[in-house]
């Protein structure tokens, strides 16, 4: 995938990490991703995240 790729496109690779995130989810109680955040898996089966430090903007209000 590069810049001249459709949003189709693009959206099909979002999709397919998010459910990858959710498949490995599903086995381990904690996914960590390297400047990206932590997912966990809670008992009640809901998919948390706590996104790393510098994740978000500061100004993102």
């Amino acid at each position: 995938m590069g810049p001249g790729a459709t949003r189709n496109t693009a959206s099909a690779a979002v999709e397919a990490v998010l459910t990858s995130i959710q498949l490995a989810a599903e086995t381990d109680t904690k996914l960590h991703i390297s400047h990206f955040g932590t997912f966990r898996s809670t008992p009640a089966e809901k998919l948390t995240f706590r996104p790393a430090k510098g994740f978000l903007p500061k100004d993102s209000n």
